[in-house]
């Protein structure tokens, strides 16, 4: 620091300043149009991106629920048919195809809309319960109840479960079980059903005549063991006496 000279001889320090210059210059980034344009098109695409997401997460959700209503849409169908039991079986040996044109066709044999005739779904449970509906109309549960069956079914002899597959087949043997299988699982279900119903009171009948046969068997028994002694006591000289029981 230099000393400037002051009258009387003092010398007092001075101050030079020294300044140094302050860059307060800022330059910010500046967008290029084309980045500008890439941007706004990453934010579009980004929006449609979340919208689309969201569509296909609304049509994954009404795809279930219309999934969950086949099954009472199909019911409903097949519970307001009008047509022959023949119409019933001829449906579920067509493919989807033709399912599909013939109910179009015939829409007037229903009580309601065939909506969703085209869905594969749907058709799939239709044919499932018409097979149901089809094994009420031709009367599976008066078959069993018929004298000749009730009585096989009845018989301790015979086993009642063979005797029910044999109805079964019987009325299924017309079906090809490759174009209808969806028809006969909805008709062996149905006849499940009736089945345990029946096999319920079998149980007592075929009780009741097995304890009948016992007794049979136990009197036979004891007449032809009553034979046999008196039989035996002849031929030996020794006529059967039947014992007293008054004092002499």
């Amino acid at each position: 620091m230099a000393r400037v000279p002051t009258p009387g001889g003092f010398r007092q320090p001075a101050l030079r300043p020294v300044a140094q210059p302050v860059d307060t210059y800022f330059q910010g980034k500046l967008v290029k149009p084309a980045e500008a344009v890439d941007n706004n098109v990453l934010q579009l695409t980004k929006g449609f991106a979340a919208l689309s997401s969201s569509l296909v997460k609304y049509q994954q959700d009404q795809e279930e629920q219309l999934r969950k209503l086949m099954p009472k849409e199909a019911a409903g169908a097949i519970e307001s048919f009008g047509g022959t039991f023949d119409d019933l079986r001829g449906v579920a040996l067509m493919d989807n195809k033709q399912a599909t044109a013939w109910l179009k066709e015939n829409q007037e044999l229903f009580k309601i809309p065939l909506t969703h005739a085209d869905r594969p779904d749907f058709l799939l449970q239709l044919k499932s319960f018409a097979g149901r509906r089809w094994t009420k109309e031709v009367g599976y549960s008066a078959k069993i109840y018929s004298p000749k069956v009730w009585e096989r079914l009845s018989d301790p002899d015979h086993d009642p479960q063979e005797v029910l597959k044999e109805l079964r087949e019987e009325l299924l043997e017309d079906i090809d079980p490759d174009k209808g299988h969806h028809f006969i699982m909805g008709a062996l279900a149905q006849m499940a059903n009736t089945e345990n119903q029946v096999i319920s009171q079998l149980h007592a009948t075929r009780q009741k005549i097995a304890t009948q046969r016992l007794m049979e068997s136990f009197q036979q028994t004891s007449r032809d063991s009553i034979i046999e002694v008196l039989f035996h006591d002849f031929f030996r000289g020794t006529p059967y006496h039947q014992p007293s029981t008054l004092e002499p």
